[in-house]
């Protein structure tokens, strides 16, 4: 079993905020990248992101903890 960690990657271009959601893993000493484009950010603070499959939507991560 390897680690898992999962953020939220912002990147500024020229037409403004994007964000994509990357869970890294690690299995048996390899690096795995796994991303999720989360589109256009509208409001960082909030979670507010826009795309052409959801339009408009938000988004949160919650740590939970294992039970």
């Amino acid at each position: 079993m390897g680690s898992v960690v999962m953020f939220i990657f912002y990147e500024e271009k020229s037409s403004g905020t994007y964000a994509k959601i990357i869970v890294a893993k690690r299995i048996n000493g390899k690096k795995i990248n796994q991303t999720t484009n989360l589109g256009r950010v509208l409001d960082k603070q909030r979670g507010i992101f826009e795309n052409r499959e959801k339009a408009v939507f938000t988004f949160t991560m919650v740590w939970q903890s294992p039970k």
